[in-house]
């Protein structure tokens, strides 16, 4: 992973400032992150909905734990809305780029990088909202006519509904980033708290 200059696609390459605004002032990018990164106006339309909805019942700073913080969008909004950040990624060298690509953002100590598994590190830290964007399966995830189904994704030994599962064992509060053709039934049918969809 240590050439950030391979694009899957030209197609991303072409999209390179819908994906980070601060392109120009240096961003890198792993031949996964090119599909994988939360577009900006998407990281950004996120992370303030769900500060401005916590500011409510909460005060600020509020913890944010991004569980699987790929190239740092998410991690970059969140701590720009108000929030203090816990990046995690299970890979070092993804930990360096996050915070390279944080760096542009001029965030301070808002930003927090650790190279872990968000299961072992949350019940330690307590925070007030995960939010869950894992890898979706890579460019081909969406397949015309078909949904994308929870149980299929996998991240380690646990699928995809697993994983909101124990996120939902350390806090209420969850958003996971997923397909527009996910198949929420599964979702409907076993999650016991209110929900919504975020568009």
């Amino acid at each position: 992973m240590s050439d950030f200059t391979e694009v899957p696609h030209q197609k991303y390459w072409i999209q390179r400032y819908n994906l980070f605004t601060s392109w120009r002032e240096g961003i890198r990018l792993d031949y996964e992150s090119w599909y994988s990164v939360t577009p900006n106006a998407i990281a950004v339309l996120q992370a303030r909905r769900c500060i401005l909805q916590n500011l409510q019942t909460q005060e600020i700073p509020l913890l944010v734990v991004d569980a699987f913080s790929g190239s740092g969008s998410n991690s970059a909004e969140f701590a720009s809305a108000g929030a203090h950040v816990i990046s995690c990624e299970i890979n070092i060298s993804r930990v360096k780029m996050v915070k390279f690509n944080t760096d542009k953002y001029f965030l301070g100590n808002k930003v927090d990088f650790v190279c872990a598994d968000f299961l072992a590190l949350c019940p330690v830290l307590k925070p007030d909202l995960i939010f869950l964007s894992p890898p979706w399966g890579g460019p081909n995830y969406y397949t015309e006519n078909e949904s994308f189904k929870l149980e299929n994704m996998y991240v380690g030994k646990l699928n995809g509904f697993e994983i909101l599962e124990k996120a939902l064992e350390i806090t209420p509060n969850v958003i996971y980033f997923l397909p527009k053709n996910t198949d929420l039934g599964l979702i409907q049918n076993r999650i016991r708290i209110p929900w919504e969809v975020m568009t």
